[in-house]
C-alpha cells in the first residue's frame, strides 16, 4: 500500500513515517507546494493532508489524485467545523468515493487503526474504512464497525466513530446510481450531517471531560473548571437535550465543566431555551457567555441568562492597552460581570503587558497565546494536576 502524507510538522510526519513503514507501507512525505497544479498525476491507497497548511489544501490534493486508485484520503484538522465540511462537499462533487475527517489532536494509534482498517478491508478499501471506535488509551478498548453501508441511497454519514473524545473518522457514503437531487440538496444533507457529527463531538468531550475531572477531584480546587463549546440548538432540540440532561441524572459529579454559547446567539433566546438553560445549572453545570462585548448583547445576555462565567472578547482587552476610555470600558465590564455574580475571564493575552493589565483590572481568569498554546483538554487537565502536586 502506498501513502502520501501531506503534513509540514517535521516531528509528527516523521512519528507518521515511523509507524507506518513499521507495517511495511510505502510511505513519503509531501509538499503540498509540489503538488499544486496536479491533475490526477498523484497516485496513491492512502492520502493524508493536514488541512491546516493552507486553506485550499484540500482543493490541491484531490485535484492531484488519481481517481482510478480509489484513494482513501485524511483530511486532519484543528479548525474545526466549517473547513472539514467544505472540504467533504468539494470531494464528493469529484467523487471521491472515501473521505476520512480527522479532528486534532490525533495520536499514531489512531493512524495505526485506520491504516489497519484499510488493510483489513483489502481490494474493498474503496466503499468501506472500518473499524475505529471509542479507545480511550487502551486498545483492548477498540469496538469494531464493519457494516456495509453501500446499498444506501444517497451520501449518508456514517455514525461518529469517536477515539478519545477528541479524534474522529467521519466516512462520507458512495452515491448510488438511483440517487437523484441537485447539487444544493448534496450539500445540505452533507452540512446536516456535519452537524450530527460535531453534535456527537461534543457529548463525546463531556463525557470523557467528566471521566478524566471525576477522577482527578480531590486534587484540583472548586474554582479549576473546563469550557465546552455548546451548540445552540442542542438547547432548543428536545432529543438532543434530553439526552444531555440524562447524561446529568447518572452522574454524581458534573461541577467543573462549563457550557459555553456565544453572544451573538443571545437574540435567540426564548423562555423555552431560558427554562433549558436554567436546568442545565440546576444540573450542575457552569455556564459561560463567550465573546462578550464582540457584539451589542452582552450586558442584556448577562441579565437574561443564568451565567456563572463571563468571557470577554480580545477587542476589549486590546482596545484597554492604550489606557484612557478601552481602560475604563475593560474595567467596567469585569466590575459587572462580578457584581452580576460571574467569574470573568479575559481573552487575548498576547503579552505579557497583556497579562499584567487584565490582572490590575482585577480579571478572574486570563485565556490568550501568552500562556499557552492549542493543547488537548485532557493534556491539559494532567498538565494543572501536576502542577498542583508539584506544589505550584
Amino acid at each position: 500500500m502506498k501513502v502520501v502524507i501531506f503534513e509540514d510538522n517535521s516531528e509528527l510526519a516523521d512519528e507518521m513515517r515511523t509507524a507506518l513503514t513499521s507495517a511495511s507501507l510505502d510511505v513519503s512525505i509531501a509538499d503540498l507546494n509540489d503538488v499544486k497544479g496536479w491533475r490526477g498525476e498523484l497516485r496513491a491507497d492512502l492520502v493524508i493532508c493536514d488541512l491546516d497548511l493552507d486553506r485550499w489544501s484540500y482543493v490541491d490534493v484531490i485535484n492531484s489524485v488519481d481517481p482510478a486508485c480509489r484513494p482513501t484520503v485524511v483530511f486532519i484538522s484543528g479548525r474545526g467545523q466549517d473547513l472539514l465540511s467544505s472540504a467533504a462537499v468539494y470531494t464528493k462533487s469529484l467523487s471521491v468515493e472515501v473521505v476520512g475527517l480527522l479532528a486534532k489532536p490525533f495520536s499514531i494509534l489512531h493512524l495505526n487503526k485506520i491504516v489497519e482498517s484499510l488493510a483489513l478491508q483489502g481490494a474493498s478499501r474503496g466503499s468501506v474504512v472500518a473499524p475505529i471506535g471509542h479507545v480511550g488509551g487502551s486498545t483492548s478498548q477498540v469496538q469494531r464497525y464493519s457494516t456495509p453501508f453501500a446499498a444506501q441511497p444517497i451520501y449518508r454519514s456514517s455514525d461518529l466513530l469517536c477515539v478519545g473524545a477528541e479524534v474522529l473518522l467521519w466516512r462520507v457514503e458512495e452515491r448510488s446510481e438511483e440517487a437523484t437531487g441537485s447539487e444544493s440538496v448534496l450539500n445540505n444533507r452533507l452540512a446536516s450531517n456535519a452537524v450530527r457529527l460535531w453534535d456527537n463531538i461534543f457529548f463525546s468531550q463531556i463525557a470523557g471531560i467528566h471521566d478524566i475531572l471525576t477522577s482527578y477531584k480531590d486534587t484540583l480546587d472548586a474554582e479549576f473548571f473546563v469550557s465546552v463549546n455548546m451548540p445552540w440548538h442542542i438547547v432548543t432540540d428536545a432529543t438532543l437535550f434530553s439526552r444531555l440532561t440524562d447524561f446529568c441524572s447518572k452522574q454524581t459529579f458534573v461541577e467543573g465543566i462549563v457550557l459555553e454559547v456565544n453572544e451573538a446567539e443571545v437574540g435567540k433566546i426564548d423562555a423555552s431555551s431560558m427554562a433549558a438553560f436554567s436546568r442545565l445549572r440546576l444540573s450542575g453545570f457552569g455556564l459561560a457567555l463567550d465573546d462578550v462585548g464582540a457584539g451589542d448583547a452582552g450586558l442584556r445576555s448577562v441579565s437574561q441568562l443564568p451565567a456563572t462565567h463571563l468571557k470577554l472578547d480580545k477587542s476589549l482587552l486590546h482596545g484597554a492597552r492604550l489606557g484612557g476610555k478601552g481602560a475604563a470600558v475593560l474595567e467596567g465590564m469585569i466590575a459587572f460581570g462580578q457584581k452580576a455574580g460571574c467569574k470573568v475571564v479575559v481573552e487575548g493575552i498576547e503579552r505579557a503587558s497583556d497579562l499584567q493589565l487584565a490582572r490590575f483590572l482585577g480579571a478572574d481568569y486570563l485565556q490568550g497565546y501568552f500562556l499557552s498554546g492549542k493543547i488537548a483538554w485532557d493534556l491539559a487537565i494532567r498538565n494543572v494536576v501536576q502542577s498542583r502536586r508539584d506544589g505550584q
